[in-house]
């Protein structure tokens, strides 16, 4: 009643509570395989955990559905629990077997680990730990907001439901070929970073970085293109196709952030960007501050900040540019933008009445232009080492 505002979500915390320990232990035993470089276990629990709860649920839900929509939640969790459950029995029985082909050496204790372990695990917990608190915040306050606006509760929990349960999955449906692909090259990207094969780390990190960066911007235009029909090929809703259309833009920026956050939980002092590994907090901030006033289409404000980070960076040179510090120049000079305010006022100053028509034509010729930006300087980087 006080946090979720709705008592009728008490007896689906009561029935979820007890899939959490299953959980827990299924992701350590994901990761063990993932260590041992074997799929198969974790592929096929995940189909037997989908299978599952489809079943659980097709057999509770019509009887569930007519006792009230609390019930009807309450029956989608208990498939849930029961594929949970289900998961780690398969994955448990996965690991007996598998520590048969482990050697008896390598079953001895090894010293010092726990501390090795608690030094990974703090910062990883801790940001996971905070990372759940504010998307329950956020699931909390914003159908809060919404019924503010449409001054009934059920409809802004129908919209939020409708954006976080139908419309956010098919965004994040291609993600899963990339989500499989990092998947396969963590024990490869950890390894190199553990002995210090600085250009093996950079070619697997940067090979992951462009796929995602063709796959997302080549997923974000299909969705922006086709938006209305996907929605109605999959929800018959318009609406839905409505949220794919203003999601499918954010793509690229969602599937980058999604796979460096992976990448930073592995390998926290590698060096994973465009832009480089500057510990300044000063430079940082200028270069944050510019890429973002170019996202925003804020030209006047990102010439001069633009001009203060490259500054910044070239400090301790000998007066020639470095590659980071020429990909920042190729980033300003193409300037990706998602939102061309500067166009936009003058065309609304000129009388136009729908000054962000443009944004289709903007996002492409940017995109188009900042990725052939970014691979002549890779390019060049390899033909001019010195």
């Amino acid at each position: 009643d006080w946090w979720l505002e709705d008592a009728r979500a008490a007896l689906s915390l009561r029935i979820l509570a007890p899939s959490l320990p299953f959980m827990a232990v299924s992701a350590c035993l994901r990761g063990f395989f993932m260590a041992r470089r074997k799929v198969g276990p974790n592929s096929r629990a995940q189909i037997f955990e989908q299978v599952v709860r489809i079943g659980v649920v097709a057999l509770l839900i019509d009887s569930a559905v007519p006792q009230g929509i609390g019930t009807a939640c309450a029956a989608v969790v208990v498939g849930n629990t029961v594929s949970e459950a289900a998961s780690w029995v398969y994955m448990e029985w996965c690991y007996r077997r598998e520590l048969r082909d482990v050697p008896r050496n390598a079953k001895r204790p090894v010293q010092g680990l726990g501390r090795q372990l608690w030094d990974i695990i703090a910062p990883i917990a801790a940001n996971q730990y905070m990372t759940s608190v504010l998307r329950t915040v956020e699931n909390v306050m914003v159908p809060g907001c919404l019924a503010l606006y449409t001054l009934s509760r059920e409809t802004a929990l129908s919209q939020y439901g409708a954006l976080k349960g139908m419309a956010m999955p098919v965004i994040f449906f291609p993600f899963s070929f990339l989500a499989t692909l990092s998947t396969l090259l963590l024990p490869e990207i950890t390894e190199a970073h553990v002995q210090n094969r600085r250009a093996a780390l950079e070619h697997l990190v940067n090979r992951v970085m462009l796929i995602t960066l063709v796959l997302s911007f080549l997923a974000g235009g299909l969705f922006t293109q086709f938006a209305k029909e996907i929605g109605l090929v999959l929800y018959q809703s318009e609406e839905i196709g409505f949220y794919l259309s203003i999601l499918g833009p954010l793509m690229p920026f969602m599937y980058m952030e999604s796979m460096v956050d992976g990448i930073l939980t592995l390998i926290p002092s590698a060096k994973v960007g465009h832009i480089g590994l500057y510990r300044d907090p000063e430079t940082l901030a200028a270069v944050s501050a510019n890429v973002s006033a170019n996202l925003l289409g804020l030209g006047n404000a990102a010439t001069p900040l633009g001009i203060r980070a490259a500054r910044r960076m070239a400090r301790g040179t000998d007066g020639t540019a470095d590659d980071e510090l020429c990909r920042l120049v190729v980033l300003n000079t193409a300037s990706l933008q998602l939102l061309p305010t500067t166009v936009a006022g003058v065309r609304a100053a000129c009388g136009c009445r729908t000054p962000f028509d443009i944004l289709p034509a903007v996002w492409l010729s940017s995109a188009i232009s900042v990725t052939a930006g970014l691979l002549a300087a890779r390019l060049l980087q390899r033909v001019w080492r010195d």
